[in-house]
């Protein structure tokens, strides 16, 4: 949970800014016809938007809230934030699925194995509905290719096409999986169960083992 509801506020106000900074940095590039001075008055507005984005920031630096801290290092490459966050690892307040996710997002480079933990237990604590989070899904296939076990990958490709994530033809992952028709078929039902699982929001990791 936030910290204070007025930090979810801030965060929101920053991603407003954000998409208001990339307006004005179009139409700055943009030469005025009939205003001389509406260039200069476009990149004013440009200049307020990158400090505010700033004071925004700033007024985030002490919190706590690991939303906020993830936030800071995510938006911003803020390292202390990020350090602060990995520092909450293996504690309730990260035990979300977001911040599993999140956590994944940090380990994906570092330690498969873990990565793939991370983003099973993401899954695991989703609602389902239209909260669950495609890119786990699409990272548990990648993941699990790296590890080498294609199966599972297979599984998880699946699965993603249930969530109409975009993926190959079932013949051509077939073909690239090397399956035959027993495992196929095998897979196949397996993926209908544990996507039903992910939508109705009761997913556990033992159902793709």
């Amino acid at each position: 949970m936030m910290k204070a509801p007025s930090e979810a506020n801030t965060i929101e106000e920053y991603y407003l800014l954000k998409e208001y900074r990339k307006c004005l940095e179009l139409a700055s590039q943009i030469q005025p016809i009939e205003q001389a001075d509406l260039k200069a008055r476009r990149f004013d507005a440009l200049m307020y938007s990158i400090n505010e984005q700033e004071r925004v920031t700033n007024s985030l630096s002490d919190s706590t809230s690991p939303e906020t801290l993830y936030f800071l290092w995510s938006e911003t490459g803020d390292h202390n934030a990020r350090r602060r966050f990995l520092e909450m690892e293996g504690s309730p307040q990260l035990d979300t699925a977001e911040l599993q996710y999140a956590l994944a997002t940090y380990y994906i480079s570092r330690d498969k194995n873990k990565t793939y933990q991370l983003l099973n237990r993401s899954l695991e604590l989703s609602s389902g509905g239209k909260t669950v989070n495609k890119d786990v899904i699409k990272a548990l296939a990648s993941v699990t290719q790296s590890l080498n076990q294609p199966q599972q990958s297979f599984l998880w490709a699946m699965v993603a096409k249930q969530f109409d994530i975009p993926i190959a033809s079932d013949n051509e992952l077939r073909l690239m999986f090397n399956l035959n028709d027993s495992e196929y078929d095998q897979l196949k039902s397996q993926a209908n169960t544990v996507a039903k699982a992910i939508k109705n929001g009761s997913y556990s990791p033992t159902l793709s083992r």
